[in-house]
């Protein structure tokens, strides 16, 4: 992240992230999370947990880290 001398250390995480799954898998999955119930998203954690990595993360810092990533 650039542009500033300062992030919040979960942001930091989160871009780091982000930019290290896209360079070890070949395709990521991304959704918008807009009304969509604690239930709901605990039951796709508890399904997925096996198969897939489950992961909420700001919008921003997504796209600037998938940007960077030249994704």
């Amino acid at each position: 992240m650039s542009n500033r001398t300062k992030h919040s250390p979960k942001k930091e995480h989160m871009y780091s992230e982000i930019t290290s799954l896209s360079k070890q898998y070949r395709y990521l999955c991304l959704s918008r999370l807009e009304k969509v119930r604690s239930v709901q998203l605990m039951m796709l954690r508890k399904i997925m947990r096996k198969e897939a990595r489950f992961m909420v993360v700001k919008n921003r810092v997504a796209l600037k880290a998938l940007e960077d990533a030249k994704f």
